[in-house]
């Protein structure tokens, strides 16, 4: 993966990818920067690639259906975006999802074939977008935070004589 980290990992099964496909185009048409596995290039490291892009986004989007909630890929993507705080559901077919992600909300989008302007898909694009927003609040922040820390260090490294400005002279 090279750039900056994407705003949404898509987690699919590949039976799914057409309909993840109309998710990933909508999502770009609302100015998000998705990643999705078939943005892999020869030679790239599949699990490395997959991995980095995973805990780098904003947000990942888990698109459950029949064939997904098989896929031992998309139930460990959903594991670490939950344990990162980053975890978005969405039902995209009838199924039973995995059982420890049955007492977190799920957007079901079953319906949902693309049309812009859908009640539910619009309300699911401002949770995405909330979600976008507070993780890059906590990366200013920390980002934030680490300067300052930094700063800090780099002073407490001067001897105690340059602590402070020099007093002028007489």
């Amino acid at each position: 993966m090279t750039g900056a980290p994407p705003d949404i990992f898509l987690s699919y099964n590949r039976d799914d990818a057409a309909v993840a496909q109309t998710y990933r185009d909508a999502l770009a048409r609302e100015g998000f920067v998705v990643w999705w596995d078939a943005t892999l290039r020869s030679g790239e490291a599949y699990d490395k690639v997959t991995e980095a892009a995973l805990r780098g986004a904003k947000t990942v989007v888990v698109l459950w259906s029949p064939r997904s909630v098989d896929s031992r890929w998309v139930r460990a993507e959903a594991t670490i975006a939950d344990r990162n705080g980053t975890l978005m559901l969405e039902t995209i077919g009838p199924c039973e999802r995995p059982v420890m992600f049955e007492l977190t909300q799920t957007a079901d989008l079953s319906h949902w074939r693309g049309d812009a302007d859908d009640k539910l898909w619009r309300a699911f694009l401002g949770d995405v977008r909330r979600m976008v927003e507070r993780v890059e609040s906590r990366q200013d922040e920390a980002a934030h935070a680490s300067a300052a820390t930094a700063t800090a260090m780099a002073a407490r490294s001067l001897p105690p004589a340059q602590w402070s400005a020099p007093s002028p002279s007489r």
